[in-house]
């Protein structure tokens, strides 16, 4: 539903006189603003009866949540860009045929035409390049080489195939083996070496435009697979209202905790450092973990540890914070159908606030709700929208996608 409405958000009471401090205005809705209000008011260290044994505590998605964008799927690409990867030819042929099955992949732009590629045909034109590659340049490439990549017609053809190749597997598959795939390439890469790509690639990001990024298989290359062509979202921004709003949750005696289906040392980089704004502390971040081999990651799952994306995140908070607190969260924070499940598991949580990303599905029945019930006293769900060509927030519940003009409340 297209609307431009300034004054979108009625007005209303806003509980923020009753607490130790309260959220500035910066850009959020103001019936968002009001909600959040009244519920840390309600059970914050102002309220009758908090106890600081049994401090309640707020559970934050990170990518697109509390940044704009996806930090494990932009460092991705940035190690691709720089060849930053650590895996032998070899180590680089298991990775990424791990658990993929044979058989065509959807969504794939060939020779100019959209569908199905054969992930076998992709798989071998990647292992030919990283191979070619590997012995050219080393594993990792080292600085002084990367200017030269862009001008490799094998660089070319493995960039544009094996980004094409994880969204296709997103499309074809979902998430839960896209998002496994995607922590597979990182493989070799010890804590300390992803920690310090990580913060190379956000620095970058962070002053880059927000575009989006066509890359393609040169004519000279086109292997089994043919010629591909991909486009890719290039996105990372700050977001300074998320940051306040974790100041003002343990200024008023709520814990800050971070649930996210990135790797948790990627994550615990960004979320931890004040540089960035949050520095949460890093008992608080929850991630996938993989199993370590020598100290570096590997492509083998850890056995007692559930992927924190979807039902998965609610496995993870039961098995730590729920088990050891007794109590579930009393706010839940994200965007995406893979939020969905812990901001509704929950019987202890009170308000669940989408970042709105215009979604489908059981994310976007959760959405219609919130917008239905916007200037309530006591909403389950509230909205808080954003304007994606800029990364900054708007002042209202609804969005402006990128690319378009025009704000909306709700997808669909």
């Amino acid at each position: 539903m297209p609307t431009t409405a300034i004054d979108a958000s009625p007005p209303q009471q806003d509980a923020g006189a009753g607490l130790a401090i309260t959220l500035s205005p910066l850009k959020w809705a103001p019936a968002t603003r009001a909600a959040l209000h009244r519920v840390i008011a309600a059970h914050g260290v102002a309220s009758p009866g908090y106890d600081a044994a049994r401090a309640p505590y707020a559970v934050f998605d990170w990518d697109n949540t509390c940044i704009m964008g996806d930090a494990e799927e932009t460092l991705l690409r940035y190690m691709v860009d720089r060849f930053a990867l650590r895996m032998t030819p070899a180590a680089f042929s298991r990775a990424i045929r791990n658990r993929v099955p044979p058989g065509p992949l959807h969504g794939i732009r060939r020779n100019g035409a959209t569908g199905p590629v054969e992930f076998d045909d992709l798989a071998a034109d990647l292992d030919d390049d990283y191979a070619e590659l590997a012995g050219r340049y080393g594993i990792p490439a080292p600085p002084e080489t990367w200017a030269r990549l862009g001008d490799d017609p094998v660089f070319l053809s493995f960039r544009a195939k094996l980004l094409a190749t994880y969204d296709a597997i997103n499309d074809t598959y979902g998430e839960t083996l896209g998002y496994r795939w995607i922590v597979w390439l990182f493989a070799g890469h010890t804590p300390e070496s992803l920690a310090a790509l990580a913060h190379a690639s956000n620095a970058w990001h962070l002053g880059a435009a927000i575009a989006e990024v066509g890359m393609e298989t040169p004519a000279s290359r086109p292997g089994r697979a043919g010629l591909i062509r991909h486009t890719a979202f290039q996105c990372l921004r700050l977001t300074p209202e998320m940051a306040d709003l974790h100041r003002v949750l343990m200024a008023n005696g709520i814990e800050v905790h971070v649930c996210s289906a990135s790797i948790e040392e990627l994550i615990a980089a960004f979320a931890t450092d004040p540089a960035y704004g949050y520095g949460l502390p890093r008992e608080n971040i929850i991630g996938v973990r993989t199993a370590m081999v020598d100290g570096a990651y590997s492509i083998e799952d850890r056995g007692d540890w559930p992927l924190t994306y979807a039902a998965g995140k609610v496995e993870a908070l039961n098995r730590t914070l729920v088990a050891r607190k007794g109590f579930g969260p009393l706010m839940v924070f994200g965007d995406s159908n893979g939020d969905y499940d812990m901001m509704s598991a929950f019987g202890d949580t009170r308000l669940s606030l989408f970042v709105n990303r215009l979604p489908g599905g059981n994310a976007g029945r959760l959405c219609r709700e919130a917008a239905e019930t916007i200037g309530s006293e006591a909403p389950r769900y509230v909205l808080q929208g954003r304007h994606e060509a800029t990364g900054e927030w708007r002042p209202h519940e609804e969005t402006i996608v990128f690319g378009a003009q025009e704000s909306r409340l709700t997808g669909g």
